[in-house]
Parts: C-alpha cells; sequence; structure tokens
C-alpha cells in the first residue's frame, strides 16, 4: 500500500511557498525594473525562487515521510496520442481564455479599473532569448507543475477529481499576484489539471506549460514588446464583437475539450495499475487553515499595493 499527499501536507507547502516567495519578491527584491536590468542574475533569481522555495520543501516532505514519488509527482509515462490530445485540449481551451481575457478587460472598466498584465523581461537579442527562454519557458514550468499539478492536485485528490482540479488552480491564480488575471489563471490550471488528472500524468501538464510560457518569451521577442499586452486594449473600447464571437464559440470548445479529455482516459486506464491509497476526508482536520491564511495574505497584499 502506497499513502500520497494529503489535504495537510499540500495546504501548508503552498503556504510555505506563496508566503516566502511573496517575501522574497516584494521586500528582498522590490524592484523588477532593476532585477531584469541583468539577466543572468535575474536568472539565479528565479532558481532559487522556484527551485528552493516551490519544488525542495515538496522533496523534503516526501522523503521524511517516505512516500511515493510517482504519487506525489505523478511521474508515469503517456503514449504520443495521450501528450498530442492533451495539447489539442489545450489549444481548444484558448477559445475560452480568450473571452476570459475580453470579458477581464470589460468588467475592469465598468469598475472603473485599468486591466494589468504580469510584467516580465522581454528579450533583446539572441544572448537575453536563451536566457529568458530558460528563466521562463523552462525552470517555471516544471518548478510550478511539481508543486501545483503534482503535490497540490495529489493533496487534493482524496476530496475528488474535481475537486482537487479546482482548489489546485484557485491557489495556483492567487500564487501569480495579479487580480486582473484571476479567472485567466484559474481556468488555463484548471484545464492543465484536468489533463493531468485524466492522464494520470504529469507530463503533458509540464509539455503544456512548456510550451505557453516559451511561446509568450519568443513572442515577445519577436515582436519587441509584451506579447499578452499586445492583445489587451484596457484604455481602448471594448471589442464586443470579440467578445460575442468568442463567448459563442467557447460552449462548443468546452464540449470538444470534455470528449478529448474522455478519450485521454480511455487510453490511459488500462495503462494505470496504481493502488495508491489516500486517507478519507474524515482523517484530515483543519486542512482549510492554510488556504485561508493564503487567501487573507493574498487580499492584504493587494490593499498594501493599492495604498502605494
Amino acid at each position: 500500500m502506497t499513502k500520497g499527499m494529503n489535504a495537510i501536507h499540500a495546504g501548508w507547502l503552498f503556504l510555505v511557498s506563496y508566503i516566502s516567495g511573496n517575501v522574497l519578491s516584494t521586500f528582498i527584491f522590490p524592484d523588477k525594473q532593476q532585477l531584469y536590468a541583468n539577466l543572468g542574475f535575474f536568472l539565479l533569481y528565479v532558481a532559487f525562487a522556484q527551485i528552493g522555495l516551490n519544488v525542495i520543501p515538496s522533496i523534503v516532505l516526501k522523503s521524511s515521510k517516505k512516500l511515493s514519488w510517482v504519487s506525489v509527482f505523478k511521474f508515469r509515462k503517456v503514449t504520443w496520442c495521450t501528450m498530442l490530445l492533451s495539447i489539442l485540449i489545450y489549444a481548444v481551451s484558448q477559445i475560452v481564455m480568450l473571452f476570459i481575457h475580453q470579458a477581464t478587460e470589460i468588467i475592469s472598466a465598468a469598475l472603473g479599473r485599468t486591466y494589468q498584465v504580469s510584467i516580465y523581461p522581454i528579450a533583446t537579442d539572441i544572448t537575453s532569448l536563451f536566457l529568458l527562454i530558460v528563466a521562463i519557458g523552462v525552470i517555471p514550468p516544471i518548478c510550478e507543475e511539481l508543486l501545483f499539478r503534482g503535490v497540490l492536485l495529489t493533496g487534493y485528490e482524496q476530496k475528488g477529481r474535481w475537486f482537487a482540479a479546482a482548489m489546485s488552480s484557485v491557489l495556483f491564480a492567487l500564487f501569480h499576484d495579479n487580480p486582473y488575471r484571476l479567472l485567466e489563471l484559474f481556468f488555463a490550471a484548471w484545464v492543465s489539471a484536468l489533463i493531468v488528472l485524466y492522464a494520470r500524468s504529469i507530463w503533458p501538464g509540464i509539455v503544456i506549460h512548456m510550451a505557453t510560457n516559451i511561446s509568450y518569451v519568443i513572442g515577445s521577442y519577436m515582436q519587441g514588446g509584451d506579447l499578452v499586452k499586445s492583445i489587451s486594449s484596457p484604455s481602448g473600447s471594448p471589442d464586443y464583437i470579440l467578445l460575442g464571437f468568442s463567448g459563442a464559440a467557447s460552449i462548443p470548445a468546452l464540449y470538444l475539450c470534455l470528449f478529448l479529455l474522455r478519450k485521454i482516459d480511455k487510453i490511459e486506464r488500462p495503462r494505470n495499475h496504481s493502488k495508491d491509497i489516500y486517507p478519507t476526508s474524515s482523517d484530515i482536520k483543519y486542512w482549510q487553515v492554510p488556504i485561508l491564511i493564503s487567501v487573507c495574505w493574498f487580499i492584504f497584499e493587494m490593499i498594501m499595493i493599492n495604498k502605494t
């Protein structure tokens, strides 16, 4: 019998990673422009934050409790068909992402707010492009997948597949500290989580996350500016035609994603013979505490940012 991560483990690991990362980012390195000015140092900063704060605590806990690598991090092989279907699901889900993005901009404008993208350094030459592909396109996707679609997804799986996907995605959205992108980040993480759960492997999540981030780095380099910002119009008039089109297309897109997820399930179910046993919900008390603390920290942080 192999006992995996539970909800208590997952919640406290996230809280430690989230708050320590915030302290590092907000208090130790508050000047992001200065940090981005030296990409070599930025790469070291990312490696320390991602590996040291997001991955190592989970590995230490796994080792101390003699938990299974496969159970905790979902290191299972998948077929090429599953990998291709996973990429197709994520590509189709971008229709819904576009609708959420457009709707968020319109709602922000109605509330008198200007939609804000997350700010990252932009490559200006081949050397900086290579450094940013590693710093943004390789290290964070691997480390964040191990934390969110590995540890957290496994920890909350005892409460149901869909609950685990939703909870890990909520925490993923909080983790990125951008209130304007909460829904976008939640949905992107939710789709990834469902793919990982149906594939019973973290590898599709890592590949999708890397492809997304690398595309962002290369796309921003090629156009000489932030790729996400280029599709945003926070100060311009809302594109209601695009909003209506993407909204209408989102319904069949979601059905197609669900259909493809079931295809993945049919492929991978016979190949998976895991006998992992998780504690029942009644065995886990106070698992909500670290989540509530994380939410309060997020709200406190947003209030402090608005005051500055």
